[in-house]
């Protein structure tokens, strides 16, 4: 199906692994101009991609400091012309627990998930809203919607993701940007198999015992995979949802329905 982004330039952040290049992928697929930007380097992430036979370019960001931002997006302006749209995938994953969380965690957290992923919209919408159109998509987490008492910290960075996605929307809509979210819930990446490790650690069991109990409360029976949420992110960048402003969707096999 024609979305409607064939020849529409994208950045995605995060994209050079896991969730973030699947996306890229997908967008690659319908014929986009993609741009990863990965503070694993540009040359990784754009490599990552062709592996896969789509044709990226990969600029180095780190969304945790401001410079790298402001370069990255005025690069990509001067070579592409404009930015269409936004993926905002690059995120940390710490789970201390309550009583074990230092500042260290707070601030490493903050730093990209939330102040990281604002600013590098705040980036990105100023010269979309300039423009008068583009789509921005950022992928918060099912842990958004609900405390947990294992990752209290990379919960409420992701609960903040879904309020900055509502105010920014507000903020836009009617410059003609529209900002949507995609909350995931557990997601088979390379961050995984280092999660359900430590996680299971605190349960006394094993990783592959802890991702088949989270498998057994996941009403579809598995984990979901990074592909499982390409189509909703192609959904949300096109023009088919049009009147779709502020919303954040699960995307996790019907642990959260709404």
């Amino acid at each position: 199906m024609d979305l409607g982004l064939t020849g529409k330039t994208v950045i995605v952040t995060g994209g050079a692994s896991g969730i973030g290049q699947a996306i890229a992928a997908g967008f690659g697929g319908q014929g986009a101009r993609v741009v990863v930007g990965d503070i694993k380097g540009a040359g990784d992430a754009a490599q990552a991609l062709a592996a896969q036979g789509v044709d990226a370019i990969g600029v180095p960001l780190d969304v945790a400091d401001d410079a790298s931002i402001a370069a990255a997006v005025a690069g990509v302006i001067a070579s592409h012309g404009a930015i269409d749209v936004l993926v905002n995938a690059a995120g940390l994953f710490r789970c201390p627990s309550l009583f074990d969380t230092t500042r260290e965690d707070w601030a490493a957290i903050d730093a990209v998930n939330v102040s990281g992923l604002f600013m590098m919209l705040q980036a990105a919408a100023r010269h979309m809203a300039e423009r008068g159109s583009g789509a921005i998509v950022n992928i918060a987490s099912v842990g958004g919607r609900r405390g947990d008492e294992n990752a209290p910290v990379y919960c409420a960075s992701k609960a903040s993701v879904i309020s900055i996605t509502q105010s920014a929307a507000l903020a836009l809509v009617k410059k003609g940007v529209r900002v949507n979210a995609i909350a995931p819930g557990q997601i088979e990446t390379p961050l995984w198999s280092a999660l359900s490790r430590d996680m299971g650690a605190r349960f006394g069991i094993d990783a592959a015992q802890f991702t088949a109990m989270v498998e057994g409360i996941i009403p579809a029976g598995r984990l979901g995979q990074p592909g499982d949420l390409v189509g909703t992110a192609l959904f949300l960048a096109s023009p088919m949802a049009g009147f779709l402003v502020g919303q954040t969707i699960n995307v996790d096999g019907g642990v959260y329905l709404s």
